[in-house]
């Protein structure tokens, strides 16, 4: 009975009207059978808006913890806007709950009232949703300019809901095609046929949004048809999108010289040329000597005419993909488009890929190529080996019984190490096919079986070839001098993976901090306060200040030697020597960027200014530009000392100088 008629519900045995099928059938006939439902019925989210898009009127019926949910209620004016008219008086008049409501559909404007209802914010937002919510405006306001543009700058196809008068008016119009080039069909048919307009629109920088969502623009389908046959205007818009040219007039289409230039530029537009030029042999071969891929928009036969079709590889190998039949199976066509892309072989005919003679000549010139070749091929082990030998990648696409083939894991990997990755465990086990791998590459120690990251020999060449495969080796020989010492040598950052006792060993950590100086931040407390160990690292990182030993961060030479390699240093100083002028201007001078990092007043001090390039003006030969030009003299000066001078005194000695010199000022 509730099929026919809701209202039907009315009548039914308390039990059905708390059956979840029953009262949806009803509800979904007459929403306003909710009235007679059970009360867990009425607390059914989906029941309660079933009923409520069909009548608004609804809502009144809905369970007392539904009404009360502000999301529910938001979810049922986003369905039917008819909703506000039986919400409290208090909710009505909330404008944040007002806001939020046509936020969630603009149309829910129709039933505020005023004075909320002019509220410009409350309009903009509900405009933003939904541009029809502009009918609702009062009269005074759909002829309000102003307004007007402020609505189709949020939302341009409110211009589909204004006045003639703004539909002509260029400004508004403009302002609705850069919010949504969809708004052009609105404009007068005046303002469509105008070329200089059009022309402008074309040219739009639109708003991010609508780039992002894949725009580039308007495109001719909306402009009068005297201007689809204008090749200044189609030539425009086909340069901002190629799929434009699909609108321009049937005679543009046909028009072969002006498709020439468009090819030129961008083969692709091909697509929308008309059918008879599609079969022009010069002017296809335009189109795929831009782009290969043309070729798909080419007439049939010209895909069958193998010069054209080895234009197209040569422009781009995937082209072969939309060859005729015959010439996908082309073996100098296939070849070709090898040069570029093996992935091309996708496209060739199964009986292609199962040519043994072929396919052997296919590998050996891209290894990779194995994986389109036929199963009874992958099993096929010359044509591995030949794989292997050109990419040792090709090793993943093998059949698992040349993963443990030991000839052909060596080939794979003495051409890619990294082709261990796809080896058999057992073979990971065999000392020669690891030696073989971290010769080459030091981090394939990772994937050695755990019995040989304890062998020492291997350990040493992986850590010789990169210093941080340490992390991979087992934790006696992370412990091992010898081996910690090798990596450190070849990489400082493997102190991270050193023992903690060899973090304490000083050779260990000086010959680490000198190739990387921010690793002082793993070396053990007891070198951090070790002069010798923090000056070396930070000649090396001036930022290693900041793993240095307290002490170290306020005094003055070891500051400035870290100053010297990088003014960023000064962030780790003390904040004394951050309130030193001279200090902050060697820092400044190094790095503008230092000036950050410096005492709050000297943030603004002009001196220091100055090394920025921010000072003040004031009358030339005053005593700042003095000041500055006796900075870079002295420092000039200092920098130009024999390499064989201590770094740190020449700058201490640049120090004493300049602030001799400013003492006297």
């Amino acid at each position: 009975a509730v099929e026919k008629n809701g209202l039907a519900l009315q009548n039914a045995d308390n039990s059905l009207k708390n059956d979840r099928e029953v009262v949806l059938t009803a509800v979904e006939q007459n929403g306003l059978a909710l009235e007679y439902a059970g009360p867990s019925a009425r607390e059914d989210l989906e029941i309660v808006l079933t009923a409520i898009k069909k009548d608004p009127a609804a809502f009144r019926y809905a369970g007392p913890l539904l009404k009360s949910d502000l999301q529910v209620v938001l979810a049922a004016l986003k369905i039917n806007a008819g909703v506000l008219l039986y919400l409290d008086p208090e909710k009505r008049s909330d404008k944040m709950f007002l806001l939020d409501a046509v936020s969630e559909n603009g149309l829910v404007l129709e039933f505020i009232e005023e004075p909320l209802k002019s509220d410009k914010q409350i309009i903009l937002t509900a405009v933003k949703n939904n541009g029809k919510a502009m009918l609702y405006l009062s009269l005074e306001q759909r002829r309000n300019k102003d307004l007007v543009l402020e609505a189709v700058q949020v939302n341009g196809l409110a211009l589909e809901h204004l006045y003639m008068p703004f539909r002509r008016d260029k400004k508004v119009v403009f302002e609705a095609v850069r919010n949504d080039p969809r708004a052009l069909p609105f404009a007068s048919p005046g303002l469509r046929e105008n070329k200089e307009f059009i022309r402008r629109a074309i040219h739009i920088n639109l708003l991010p949004a609508m780039v992002n969502a894949g725009w580039k623009g308007i495109t001719l389908e909306h402009v009068e048809d005297s201007l689809k046959n204008d090749q200044d205007l189609v030539w425009i818009a086909v340069q901002n999108d190629p799929q434009a040219l699909q609108y321009a007039s049937e005679e543009i289409r046909r028009n072969k010289e002006f498709l020439m230039r468009l090819l030129a530029d961008n083969g692709l537009v091909l697509e929308y040329a008309a059918d008879q030029l599609k079969k022009d042999r010069e002017l296809v071969l335009t189109a795929i000597k831009q782009n290969g891929c043309a070729l798909q928009y080419a007439d049939e036969s010209l895909r069958d005419d193998k010069e054209l079709v080895m234009a197209a590889i040569t422009s781009n190998a995937f082209a072969l993909q939309y060859a005729s039949g015959q010439l996908k199976a082309d073996r100098e066509l296939i070849m070709a488009a090898l040069t570029n892309d093996e992935t091309a072989l996708r496209h060739v005919p199964p009986e292609v890929r199962s040519d043994k003679e072929f396919m052997l000549k296919v590998v050996s010139v891209r290894g990779r190529a194995l994986e389109y070749c036929s199963d009874e091929l992958k099993d096929d082990r010359e044509v591995v080996l030949a794989a292997v030998r050109q990419n040792g990648w090709a090793l993943d696409k093998a059949s698992l019984l040349f993963k443990k083939d030991r000839e052909i894991v060596l080939a794979a990997i003495k051409t890619v190490a990294s082709a261990l990755v796809f080896v058999d465990d057992q073979l990971k086990m065999d000392k020669d096919i690891l030696m073989t791998a971290v010769c080459k590459d030091g981090r394939m120690l990772q994937y050695a079986h755990p019995s040989l990251r304890n062998d020492k020999e291997l350990a040493m060449t992986a850590v010789q070839q990169y210093g941080c495969a340490l992390e991979y080796a087992a934790a006696s020989l992370q412990a091992d001098r010898q081996v910690v010492l090798a990596a450190v040598a070849q990489a400082g950052q493997a102190l991270k993976y050193a023992d903690a006792d060899l973090k304490a060993d000083k050779e260990v950590v000086l010959t680490a901090v000198r190739s990387c100086g921010l690793e002082l931040r793993h070396a053990n407390a007891s070198l951090r306060k070790d002069r010798a160990v923090v000056l070396a690292a930070i000649k090396q990182c001036g930022c290693a200040l900041e793993y240095a030993d307290d002490p170290f961060k306020d005094d003055r030479e070891v500051v400035l030697a870290a100053i010297e390699q990088d003014g960023l240093a000064l962030a780790h100083a003390s904040s004394r020597l951050k309130n030193d002028l001279a200090i902050v201007m060697a820092a400044v001078s190094k790095n503008n960027m230092a000036l950050q990092h410096a005492a709050d007043h000297l943030q603004k001090d002009p001196q220091v200014l100055a090394l920025t390039g921010k000072a003040i003006e004031q009358p030339e030969g005053n005593i700042l530009q003095k000041t500055w030009n006796r900075f870079k003299d002295i420092f000039a000066k200092g920098s130009k000392k024999k390499k064989e001078e201590d770094p740190f005194q020449r700058m201490d000695n640049i120090y004493n100088e300049f602030n001799d010199y400013l003492n006297r000022q």
